[in-house]
């Protein structure tokens, strides 16, 4: 699997600034172009300017189109699959030193985000005229666009969360998380938060958008895709180590959120 370093990404390059510490690129894909899995060495923020795309990481997939402002944390393995018309995007990367400045703050920089339209996507766009046409207040000019920007995401992200989140669904998934490679039960998860499992199966369906065995699922396809690019440990005890009963098992549950085999998924990975 390849590591892309900085200012680097798939697809035909147009244009690459560095203004006041930050690498902004200008990027184009043909249509119908795949992307194999890969990683990259910072954070970045995607402006979808022109066309959209399906992206893959792990076992989660989203759909991404014009004014989408898509996050990706530092090391994510992901892949996209252009859709039908070119795709051009406008790329942000974010140092470690701009990594520090925004911690313990909500800005979204810990794990994958998007945000579709709205200030958000507005901001990026003035982002992105700084970057086509600078003069002398630009580095200025981005810094603060970029601070905003950071600002109204962190914003939006609690206000969804206070809204709609009961206070109790974060300790639930951090449970699941933390004991993934178990054997876990809908009635233990209800009794450690304190309410009726039936309430609990029904608010996590509707504020994740899956079951809470799906949940568990994904978390355990999660750890093998890590496992399978970053080991030569075999099938059989990768699928132990993530929870599942055998081998059998891991199979049929992998290849139904991935697409791919596990085998098919390693071979990918280290061709890539």
């Amino acid at each position: 699997m390849r590591r892309l370093p900085d200012g680097h990404y798939y697809g035909k390059l147009l244009r690459r600034e560095t203004v006041a510490g930050i690498v902004m690129t200008e990027t184009r894909y043909e249509p119908r172009q795949r992307l194999p899995l890969h990683t990259h060495e910072r954070a970045y923020i995607c402006l979808v300017r022109r066309g959209a795309y399906t992206e893959q990481f792990a076992a989660r997939t989203r759909e991404v189109g014009p004014s989408t402002l898509a996050f990706h944390p530092p090391g994510e393995m992901h892949t996209q699959q252009i859709h039908d018309t070119e795709v051009s995007s406008f790329n942000i990367e974010l140092s470690p030193s701009w990594l520090e400045r925004t911690s313990g703050t909500n800005a979204p920089l810990v794990e994958s985000a998007e945000f579709r339209g709205g200030p958000i996507a507005s901001l990026a766009r003035k982002l992105y005229r700084e970057f086509r046409q600078p003069d002398a207040m630009t580095p200025l000019a981005v810094e603060g666009l970029l601070l905003e920007l950071l600002a109204e995401a962190g914003r939006t992200r609690e206000q969804v969360i206070s809204r709609q989140t009961p206070p109790w669904l974060s300790r639930v998934k951090n449970a699941v998380l933390a004991r993934f490679d178990e054997p876990v039960s809908l009635s233990e998860l209800a009794r450690e938060v304190g309410i009726h499992p039936a309430y609990l199966a029904a608010s996590f369906r509707r504020h994740c958008g899956c079951t809470v065995g799906d949940y568990l699922r994904r978390q355990r396809v999660d750890y093998a895709c890590r496992r399978l690019t970053k080991s030569d440990v075999s099938l059989a005890d990768i699928a132990l180590e993530a929870g599942f009963a055998d081998q059998s098992h891991f199979t049929r549950v992998f290849s139904r959120l991935t697409g791919q085999t596990p085998g098919q998924f390693r071979r990918t990975a280290l061709d890539a």
